[in-house]
């Protein structure tokens, strides 16, 4: 039972490092603030990732808190979608805190306040049967259908913009894309493996690595600005 969980442990220990390492970086772009947005959600992800195990383990027992927990967890996968969605607008229309960033934001609140309603309102399923742990419903399935919506919409954004495509700076929602496909193959057939967690953080790592030199630029350039002080 507990090998439903080792994705969770090896992902929660790069999630530590890279929450870490971003605390170190000083850049306060709107790219980069939305990346760290990212870290951190990710992380939270983790832990809500454990106790949803834990109380759909214990369902019966405790079906108040696991009805709660389940929810929060489909919650994240929200927010962290509407954050890399985001993200990828940002990086296409080289938004930066301008009229249509702020337009952007209201839709993506919106999203959240609508479809956070609907995972507590719509049904969730849970099965604990011969080690395998997981939950599967009408929620879990929104949630599921949105994130494949809103990657087509960013792959709409990307091509829009194909004059100014950089592989680097899209290789985060390449992999999203196929990663994506993959945790859907594996989880049609062993539903309780959770990949979809480990897979996000793989992702928010890619996007790290696409931006890493705009941290080091400005690190640089900060250095260089106290030295002339």
């Amino acid at each position: 039972m507990i090998s439903n969980l080792y994705f969770c442990i090896l992902s929660a220990f790069y999630s530590i490092m890279l929450l870490f390492n971003c605390k170190r970086k000083t850049n306060d772009t709107l790219k980069h603030r939305i990346f760290k947005s990212l870290v951190f959600t990710n992380f939270i992800g983790i832990i809500i990732g454990f106790a949803c195990f834990y109380t759909v383990l214990n369902y019966q027992t405790m079906p108040v808190i696991n009805y709660i927990v389940s929810r929060i967890y489909l919650v994240y996968l929200l927010i962290w979608i509407l954050l890399f969605t985001l993200y990828i607008f940002v990086i296409s229309y080289n938004l930066d805190n301008n009229r249509n960033y702020v337009k952007l934001k209201k839709i993506v609140i919106a999203l959240f306040i609508v479809f956070t309603a609907l995972i507590f309102i719509l049904p969730l399923n849970y099965v604990n049967t011969n080690g395998k742990v997981y939950s599967y419903g009408m929620a879990a399935k929104m949630i599921y259908v949105l994130s494949e919506i809103l990657t087509l919409i960013g792959i709409f954004s990307m091509f829009k913009n194909s004059k100014k495509f950089d592989v680097k700076k899209y290789s985060p929602l390449f992999i999203y894309i196929a990663g994506g496909i993959v945790v859907m193959l594996i989880q049609s057939t062993h539903p309780e493996l959770l990949l979809m967690t480990s897979m996000e953080i793989f992702v928010t790592y890619m996007i790290y690595f696409s931006i890493e030199g705009n941290f080091d630029e400005v690190d640089t350039r900060k250095l260089k600005q106290k030295k002339e002080k």
